[in-house]
């Protein structure tokens, strides 16, 4: 993938069409994708680079690489791009993280590993899918896992 031009959107209003076919404003930046492997997930939707491609995703390995070449003020935007790339890579969603939360999943030899990250200053309470057992600890952990302060739980498959 190339990117065959980029653009400082700083007075101009610009769109991104996708994924689907969702509008959600962009701004500020504008990358202008020339694929080659990628997919277009997402296009620019008004001017000059209507149809170009904004977002697009790769497969390099086993796993898969999305390029944002804009941003958004709509929150809905990314969540788009979270479901996505959660599905297509059979992720559990959690749609209703806290505010500074992060999970990161991996996968080792069968067993899923997640990593949650708690960035805030308050304890946070983590919906998941299932019981999972604290690799740190060698408890179980239940389905809405604690996180204290700035604090890391690794959780794995039982």
């Amino acid at each position: 993938m190339a990117i065959h031009e980029f653009d400082p959107q700083l007075n101009e209003a610009q769109e991104v069409v996708g994924p689907g076919e969702s509008r959600f404003p962009a701004r500020v930046w504008s990358d202008i994708l020339e694929p080659t492997t990628a997919k277009v997930v997402a296009t620019y939707g008004k001017g000059y680079y209507a149809g170009k491609a904004a977002v697009t995703e790769n497969s390099v390995g086993k796993g898969l690489v999305y390029y944002v070449g804009t941003g958004s003020t709509s929150p809905f935007f990314y969540d788009r791009l979270i479901a996505r790339a959660a599905q297509k890579n059979a992720l559990p969603l959690n749609a209703k993280l806290p505010q500074g939360v992060e999970v990161a999943a991996r996968q080792k030899a069968g067993t899923k590993i997640l990593f949650v990250l708690n960035y805030t200053s308050n304890p946070q309470t983590v919906p998941l899918d299932q019981a999972y057992h604290n690799a740190l600890t060698g408890r179980t952990e239940p389905m809405d896992v604690q996180v204290l302060p700035y604090d890391v739980k690794v959780l794995t498959t039982p």
